[in-house]
């Protein structure tokens, strides 16, 4: 009898290792392994689409922004229509400046635009051009190119 038990325990540490430290890891393997094993077993035949409605009813009940929505989306469209506005103003101030630096720009310009029809529908101003045509010196007498 004692040789069966001693033959026993030689095979069992032949398989579990000699060491406290190698047993208890395969025992808490073996221990985490159980409860896997019997889930799996027990959830095998569940269809996931049968929690679909119940889920989302769950999770419309916990979620803390539910009664916000409508306060969301009128927040939202109000930004919206301040960020239109924004726009709109930037656009308007954007077109009256770049009209007023236009104006500057074509002032001087303007003012001497009458002195120079005066001058180029003239007789003098006809002759002038022509001698300056001829001459390679296509400009009036005050400098200005034409």
């Amino acid at each position: 009898m004692l040789s069966l038990v001693e033959a026993r325990a030689i095979r069992a540490e032949s398989v579990l290792g000699e060491s406290t430290f190698a047993k208890t890891f395969i025992v808490t393997i073996l221990v985490l392994a159980l409860p896997f094993l019997y889930a799996s077993l027990r959830l095998r035949d569940l269809d996931p689409q049968q929690l679909a409605p119940a889920t989302a009813e769950v999770l419309n009940w916990v979620d803390p922004c539910q009664h916000q929505t409508t306060q969301n989306a009128a927040v939202q469209s109000e930004l919206n229509a301040e960020l239109v506005a924004h726009q709109n103003t930037a656009t308007q101030d954007s077109e009256r400046r770049i009209d007023r630096e236009v104006d500057l720009l074509f002032a001087p310009v303007e003012a001497q635009v009458d002195d120079y029809l005066d001058w180029y529908f003239t007789v003098i101003g006809e002759y002038e051009r022509l001698a300056a045509l001829a001459t390679g010196k296509f400009c009036r007498n005050d400098g200005a190119a034409t």
